[in-house]
């Protein structure tokens, strides 16, 4: 659980990484846990390559690793993985992640060279400098047969590359793909659509804007098997949101991620409302997207959107009337994650989120960046009889918020369920 985690996870790591070898795993804050826990027992590792290679030997004598995050110690150059590559712990693992490596394609063949990757069913290597002739490395490496997650985000993927990943062999296992921002264009879109690959998890955000790749996985089969969708800054239009979800393959899509899609307007909230497909949403990120008061409206009349457990609303122009609107309505009667942060809420509109009954299940809340949000705010949140639930609270940059403000939240009940949190 969460509350133990949090009350004895650095003790636990101690304990398990002994204080030597966890001197040597740089760069990791005071205070901070290297490692996850899951059903009781270490099973993720933070550190950088070069200790992991060095150390594994030491690690395994204490733990039963099975997934490792590897960051470099060489952010500016290209990033040696060779000791990596030839410690035979690495078969062990079933997920592998490499942080600020900058491979290109002589540290692409040198990873795919290993004779140990064989156990991977996940691996990333974000921002690693991979272009067509890396990739063709990872494409024919016969150590990847088993691999159902693959992120590649952050590299220099364009269309041509997209061609080679749809005529190989790797992606027929793989359920999870991750290929945000790269510099894929509509028609590398479109030779990913015609393959007739399927995915459970896709994300293409962050690549070349236009809306017509949206319109083509509209007209996808493999639509029918996504179940996590993010399309995030991709120069979506009103017509193009409006044609994927009410595409007839949008069938299991629960989690949708639409944010810094700036073209479009309140008519994009009001499909979102009315496509009764929509019910079987759980996650929706629209932040970033230039809602005002009218979308905040359309939103609270939305009966489509009453099993949503996390919503993404930052960044927008909601003001005090639309966050009421919104923590007033039914639609967030289940929501346990709700981002509000940047959107020109005064005291008012916190008045409106700690006086609503329709926030009792929520765990998480961001307020920071409202710039006028005073004491009083904090003042109605120390007093909510329905926050009970909330265990996460963020106020960053709200600079009229004073030492007495934060006493009075610190004296308050509400403190103690953030605590326990």
């Amino acid at each position: 659980p969460r509350q133990l985690r949090n009350e004895h996870g650095v003790p636990w790591a101690d304990s398990v990484l002994q204080l030597p070898l966890r001197e040597k795993m740089l760069p990791i804050p005071s205070g901070a846990i290297p490692i996850e826990f899951r059903r009781g027992f270490v099973d993720c590792l933070l550190t950088n390559s070069s200790v992991f290679a060095e150390q594994a030997d030491a690690i395994f004598a204490t733990t039963p690793l099975t997934h490792l995050v590897a960051e470099s110690e060489y952010v500016a150059q290209e990033s040696p993985v060779h000791e990596l590559a030839e410690c035979k712990h690495l078969e062990r693992l079933c997920s592998l992640s490499l942080r600020r490596h900058s491979l290109r394609i002589d540290g692409t063949q040198e990873l795919m060279g290993s004779p140990h990757l064989g156990g991977l069913r996940e691996l990333s290597l974000p921002h690693a400098g991979i272009g067509l002739n890396a990739l063709r490395h990872i494409l024919q490496s016969e150590s990847l047969g088993s691999l159902t997650s693959l992120d590649l985000s952050g590299n220099e993927l364009a269309d041509s590359s997209m061609q080679a990943m749809v005529d190989s062999s790797l992606l027929d296992s793989v359920e999870v793909l991750n290929l945000s921002a790269n510099r894929l264009s509509a028609n590398g879109i479109q030779k990913l659509v015609e393959s007739g690959q399927a995915f459970r998890e896709l994300n293409l955000g962050g690549n070349k804007k236009s809306p017509d790749g949206a319109r083509m996985l509209a007209n996808w089969n493999g639509l029918a098997e996504v179940e996590t969708l993010s399309l995030w800054s991709s120069g979506l239009d009103d017509a193009a949101v409006r044609a994927l979800i009410q595409s007839p393959h949008w069938q299991r899509v629960t989690s949708l991620n639409l944010s810094s899609n700036k073209k479009l307007t309140h008519a994009t909230v009001e499909a979102l409302c009315t496509t009764q497909s929509m019910d079987q949403l759980r996650e929706l990120n629209l932040a970033n997207c230039g809602i005002e008061e009218v979308g905040a409206h359309a939103l609270s009349r939305a009966e489509s959107l009453i099993n949503l457990t996390r919503l993404n609303l930052a960044v927008n122009k909601l003001g005090d009337e639309g966050v009421a609107a919104i923590v007033r309505s039914p639609m967030v009667g289940h929501v346990r994650e709700l981002d509000l942060h940047l959107n020109r809420l005064t005291d008012q509109g916190v008045k409106e989120i700690a006086n609503s009954r329709q926030l009792a299940n929520v765990e998480f809340l961001d307020l920071s960046n409202n710039a006028r949000i005073t004491d009083a705010a904090l003042e109605a949140l120390s007093v909510s009889p329905h926050l009970e639930q909330l265990a996460t609270l963020l106020l960053g940059s709200n600079n009229h918020l004073t030492l007495a403000g934060l006493e009075t939240l610190v004296n308050s009940r509400l403190l103690l369920n953030l605590a326990r949190g």
